[in-house]
């Protein structure tokens, strides 16, 4: 009876041990929070221009939006990982948060106003924010969870991540909808949303500066061919890449069709998990989205518990 009340409590006493800190879980709910915005509010703006143009429009609005959306990332995230490593990561996260409460802001003007132009700026905002923020979102978690939690956080922060793309992609026309298309209405929900995500941000524990030297350079493409270069030396990295980019680009490429479900059915304010009616939910679509999701959480939870070949995390500290 003594053994098996020993054996119990040096299980809870390791679950306890393996337990990720409060600051990772507010730092992934933080990351949730702004993912979440980022789908709904891009979304919003696309529907609103597909309205003001004409569902003819859709194709020269996605591939327009699509293209702004991406600029800032080929641009500048040279410049945000540099950063990553000169300042405290916890500084930048929280900098960035407030960057996207005034952008948020910025896009209920410019739906309040009709100013499509506004919308253009906004959406590169918005991308920019996003640009700052994930170098040292992923940077970070090396300094707020021990080493051989490195795997199982990294799982959870991608699993959370694409879940928070999917609600996104079907919260924004029923978003739409309930404020009977009244976009700006519909924005505002959005800078609650940043708000929140700001709030949780500042429960992040204070960080120190990687402290690294490295300086920007004008000519970033030479930047990202010497990291490519180097992520060819770790095949297991370099598989990892390229799957996540492949993932990425379907993902991308499923989205942008939903856009087309939206020119359908505008009025009804439904696509993707729904069709014809917000009534009538469709079994199949509805079953299909939460399969993406269990599937990718039990991925992201083997992915917690083995490494390939019994190495430790592909993700080390200071990466």
């Amino acid at each position: 009876m003594k053994r098996g009340l020993g054996s119990k409590n040096k299980e809870i006493t390791s679950l306890k041990e393996n337990k990720l800190s409060s600051s990772f879980h507010w730092l992934n709910t933080t990351q949730f929070l702004g993912a979440l915005n980022d789908n709904i509010f891009k979304l919003l703006i696309v529907f609103y221009l597909i309205t003001a143009h004409g569902a003819g429009s859709a194709g020269a609005v996605s591939a327009t939006a699509g293209a702004v959306f991406v600029v800032p990332f080929l641009l500048f995230s040279s410049l945000s990982g540099i950063l990553a490593d000169r300042m405290s990561k916890r500084s930048i996260v929280v900098a960035a948060k407030i960057v996207e409460v005034a952008v948020m802001s910025v896009g209920v003007a410019a739906f309040y106003y009709g100013s499509e132009y506004g919308l253009y700026v906004t959406l590169f905002l918005m991308a920019l924010q996003s640009t700052l923020f994930s170098p040292s979102k992923y940077g970070i978690v090396p300094e707020l969870v021990k080493k051989d939690q490195l795997s199982q956080a990294n799982s959870y922060l991608e699993a959370f991540t694409y879940l928070a793309v999917i609600i996104g992609t079907a919260a924004a026309p029923l978003l739409s909808q309930s404020m009977s298309f009244i976009y700006w209405k519909a924005a505002v929900v959005c800078v609650v949303i940043s708000l929140i995500g700001l709030a949780s941000s500042g429960k992040i524990e204070h960080t120190l500066p990687a402290g690294s030297s490295q300086r920007f350079r004008l000519f970033f493409v030479r930047d990202i061919w010497n990291t490519l270069k180097e992520v060819r030396k770790d095949r297991y990295l370099l598989f990892a890449v390229v799957g996540s980019a492949c993932f990425m680009f379907l993902g991308a490429f499923a989205q942008i069709n939903l856009v087309h479900g939206f020119c359908q059915y505008a009025r009804s304010a439904v696509y993707g998990l729904f069709a014809h009616s917000i009534h009538q939910l469709r079994p199949g679509n509805a079953l299909r989205e939460t399969g993406i999701v269990l599937h990718f959480s039990c991925g992201c939870q083997l992915t917690a518990r083995c490494d390939p070949s019994g190495h430790e995390p592909l993700i080390h500290e200071g990466s």
